[in-house]
């Protein structure tokens, strides 16, 4: 992958996560509010820490396509996805 394509879908990836706020915002509004400039430079580490390894795989040519192709990696997604929702309960049955 040439540095051009990589930089247009980095650009593309970022900003389908930055026009759209989610709970990263909300809770950068809620701490900065209560913990000031050090909450919002926590929450930015964070993130980045989370953010880079994403980076570098789609610098390395590595795509989404390539997961899903494989069927037992969706298993192993939706397994995870399960074991997760089950534990803290994002969608409860009422």
């Amino acid at each position: 992958m040439n540095p051009l394509e990589f930089a247009g879908e980095v650009i593309l990836v970022s900003a389908s996560g930055v026009l759209s706020p989610g709970p990263l915002f909300f809770t950068n509004i809620i701490y900065g509010n209560t913990q000031g400039v050090s909450a919002g430079i926590k929450i930015a580490f964070g993130h980045a820490i989370v953010e880079f390894p994403l980076v570098i795989a789609l610098a390395l040519g590595f795509t989404l396509s390539q997961v899903f192709v494989n069927n037992e990696n969706l298993k192993i997604i939706s397994f995870i996805g399960v074991r997760c929702n089950s534990r803290l309960r994002l969608y409860p049955n009422n």
